[in-house]
């Protein structure tokens, strides 16, 4: 071995680029070097904690030199840089940590220490969030002294004159758009952000603290910061730290507000009131004083139907049932519940890229795949749900109006009660116990968010004015919707009724609607140059929450930017109840023409969408214009070709398959599963102690787990709210 050393060592000496090559080695290895300095602490606990003798006084803070030094070297200047209570307890925790003291080593042993992977995007190092919250200890003065767990974010990068001299060096550059990279390179080429939002980025570190709890997130941040900029001198690396509040925990006692207590009230009452009509349901059906089918025999008074929609058993055994095939449409019910099984699989892959996760490649390769635009452009699938809804509305109200006038204030007062119980009861939950449900790294600064944001504005909730009213502090995050489909359809109702009465002028007043519609976020995009549609990366679609964020708040949520597949619905609509009327003949292959191209239609936007995911792709501001418009619109007029053409029954096994007992019964629950879903997204980002392993294999168990918590979820608040006040809205629409 010596041998070969020496005449490695003889090589390198008479190479003409030895000096340069070992120069660079230096660099490199000094580079890398200081970036486990700055983040990775390894403590000898032998070296660290003497086992016997008098507890040692607080040492002074030390400058950062080698690597064990680090982690304990933040806790010597908190020591005597934070506030007085916890310099106190910061020294009390050095002192007993010193002795080996079982509380200070459970502290000292929960946080981490031992970042890696960042290359392949782990950024996250979480240490043990349990281990610190419930770590109880005392001080020197016998007070009770308590973990508390923060979470750090520290931004690292290159210190300019370092950068200078090994690119000087020679060392090679990396294109700031490419997935893989030179393993000859240097890793700072991988480290630093170059503008790719599609990657995450390796140059911004979570870092897990316990410290006592008397000591601040800014006792922390001020303390890491100190320590932190002593490497840029020693090793040529710029390192900042921050620390927010809100991802600071201590483990406090349960307290109960007005909201829990209006809560839980609502709940006893509700399930008070379904047991209690449950009971007299059945004692009405076993003394056959009531038809079986739900029918009401003339004995019972208003009183008691009324009591009885809220009986669990009645709604139960009408959950599967079909009420005929009106217009061949039972296979929206399949439709329905496939797109929002699309939108649970979207939300739990958005959810899950943005907290710890350990393969941050996975991700970013993806983001390149042209299969994974189904899911990066997936928002166009909530869109269905506005054709959908149009659709049925313009058919079933055109019938309606052959046979007699219809109110519209009472529809509109009929969707209000029917909808608006759920609504309510969803935005109370989340203003009361569900902070009180979990614990976590996350799940302060997650659910302190919702909690406050609902408490504040509950009431744009109920009133559907929350895509405009404070909808940077939206309450129940996905609920924008609401508003959305309410607007359009008290716009509706006054243009069917007039395309029924003036068929020529209802007909021109909606095409006008219709393009005013696609005109409206196409003149947004292109006067504040937006982006043509909502770029679903990390570092794009997360880091701008705030009313400057144009795009969001003026095209993705507000109504008027959002009416195009609604106005498709309507017009689809009619043209159906006209062939239904008319009694016109459309022959089988003009079906499965229609349907080929409803799917064509489909496919269009969400591909062209994957112009505007490549990266450092020039900006055209008509093509974004262009696009914003119309993508839709054009999505809308898929969906309801494909419903025209299903309710053909010409596709034979298609149709049939969709209008399954199964579909019926979850397409009926879709309303509350869209409402609920959410919640368990939130608990899975706001819950994780540990970076998680992405696979196609995790995904799929994730989403299915979601789905079923979804639906059993959805069932009870169908059984409980939804379908009660349904009913209750029907019998006043009877009167």
């Amino acid at each position: 071995m010596e041998a070969r050393r020496k005449k490695i060592r003889s090589r390198s000496c008479h190479h003409p680029d030895a000096t340069l090559t070992s120069r660079r080695v230096a660099m490199e290895t000094r580079g890398w070097a200081s970036l486990a300095t700055v983040l990775l602490a390894i403590s000898s606990l032998t070296a660290a904690f003497p086992s016997g003798g008098p507890p040692p006084a607080p040492a002074a803070p030390r400058p950062a030199g080698p690597l064990w030094d680090v982690y304990l070297s933040i806790f010597e200047a908190m020591s005597t840089m934070g506030g007085e209570l916890c310099r106190n307890q910061t020294r009390d925790y050095l002192i007993n940590l010193a002795n080996f003291t079982t509380w200070a080593v459970q502290m000292f042993d929960s946080g981490a220490k031992l970042p890696g992977g960042v290359i392949s995007g782990n950024y996250y190092r979480l240490g043990d969030f349990d281990e610190c919250v419930t770590t109880r200890g005392w001080d020197q003065r016998g007070a009770p002294l308590k973990g508390k767990y923060c979470l750090a974010s520290v931004t690292i990068s290159e210190d300019s004159l370092s950068k200078e001299a090994r690119l000087a060096g020679g060392s090679t550059t990396r294109n700031p758009f490419a997935i893989d990279y030179d393993p000859r390179a240097s890793a700072w080429e991988v480290i630093e952000y170059k503008g790719d939002k599609s990657k995450h980025r390796r140059d911004k570190l979570k870092w897990g603290f316990c410290l006592p709890s008397a000591c601040s997130s800014d006792d922390l941040e001020s303390a890491l910061n100190h320590i932190l900029l002593k490497a840029k001198p020693a090793f040529g690396v710029v390192a900042t730290a921050t620390v927010d509040e809100s991802l600071c925990t201590v483990q406090e006692p349960v307290t109960f507000s007005a909201f829990d207590y209006i809560f839980c009230s609502l709940v006893g009452f509700l399930l008070l009131l379904n047991i209690s009509s449950t009971v007299w349901d059945i004692k009405l059906q076993q003394s056959n004083e009531i038809k079986v089918e739900g029918k009401y025999g003339p004995q019972c008074a208003l009183l008691s139907k009324i009591f009885l929609c809220f009986s669990v058993r009645k709604s139960f055994f009408n959950l599967p049932e079909k009420k005929g095939n009106a217009g061949g449409l039972n296979s929206m019910f399949g439709l329905r519940v496939i797109s929002m099984g699309i939108i649970i699989l979207c939300h739990c892959i958005l959810n899950m890229i943005q907290g710890p996760i350990m393969n941050a490649e996975m991700i970013e390769r993806s983001n390149r795949d042209p299969s994974s635009l189904w899911l990066l452009h997936g928002d166009l699938v909530v869109d269905t749900f506005f054709t959908s809804g149009a659709f049925l509305l313009a058919y079933f109200l055109l019938l309606e109006l052959e046979k007699r006038k219809v109110s519209t204030l009472k529809l509109i007062i009929f969707r209000y009660v029917r909808l608006t119980p759920t609504v309510l009861f969803i935005v109370l939950f989340y203003a009361s116990i569900l902070i009180k449900l979990g614990s976590g790294p996350f799940w302060n600064a997650t659910m302190s968010r919702e909690r406050d944001n609902c408490q504040q504005n509950w009431w744009t909730n109920i009133l559907y004015i929350n895509n405009y009213v404070h909808p940077d502090k939206m309450c129940v995050l996905q609920s924008w919707y609401l508003p959305c489909d309410t607007h359009f359809f008290i716009l509706a109702l006054p243009m069917l009724k007039l395309l029924h009465s003036r068929p020529r002028i209802g007909l021109a007043l909606i095409f006008t609607v219709t393009f005013v519609s696609l005109v409206i976020p196409a003149v947004i995009t292109y006067v504040w140059s937006l982006d043509a549609t909502v770029i679903f990366y990390l570092d794009s679609f997360f880091k701008d929450f705030s009313l400057n964020n144009k795009l969001l708040y003026d095209v993705y949520y507000a109504s008027h930017s959002r009416a195009g597949p609604y106005m498709a619905g309507l017009i689809a609509g009619y043209f159906h109840y006209w062939v239904q009327v008319k009694e016109k003949k459309i022959p089988k292959v003009a079906h499965l023409i229609m349907f080929l191209m409803g799917l064509g239609l489909l496919c269009g936007p969400v591909y062209y969408s994957g112009l505007f995911y490549t990266p450092n792709r020039p900006y055209y501001p008509v093509e974004a214009a262009v696009y914003a418009g119309s993508n839709r619109f054009i999505w809308g007029i898929g969906i309801a070709l494909l419903i025209i053409s299903m309710s053909s029954g010409s596709l034979g096994v298609i149709g049939d398959f969709l209008s399954n007992k199964v579909f019926i019964v979850l397409g009926k629950l879709t309303y509350s599963a869209y409402l609920v879903h959410f919640v368990f997204q939130l608990v899975l980002i706001s819950m994780k102690r540990n970076p998680t392993y992405v696979s196609i294999y995790d995904l799929f168990g994730l989403w299915l787990l979601n789905m079923m918590m979804t639906y059993l979820a959805s069932l009870f608040l169908y059984l409980m709210i939804e379908c009660p006040f349904r009913d209750l809205a029907g019998l006043a629409g009877k009167r």
